[in-house]
């Protein structure tokens, strides 16, 4: 695909829907929007619990190895920006 084409199929789409997949491109990912700005804006920080309660951390897990073993894969991420 040249340049032109590849840049101009781009131009009608947000900034989300060029830098990520679609969301049912991959049934392994889910895409959790949260505007932490909007939500807890004037230090109402408790509305934090909205977006905790939406992703469930304890299934993401964590990496903990023992003397180069490891002993528990991290099977999730979580990304912010």
């Amino acid at each position: 695909m040249g340049t032109a084409t590849w840049s101009s199929s781009l131009s009608g789409l947000t900034l989300r829907e060029r830098t990520f997949p679609p969301l049912g491109s991959r049934a392994d990912t889910r895409y959790v929007p949260f505007d932490f700005h909007a939500k807890c804006h004037g230090m109402k920080w408790e509305n934090i619990s909205e977006l905790v309660e939406e992703v469930d951390f304890g299934k993401m897990g964590y990496f903990w190895s023992l003397a180069n073993e490891p002993l528990r894969e991290q099977v999730g991420a979580f990304r912010t920006k």
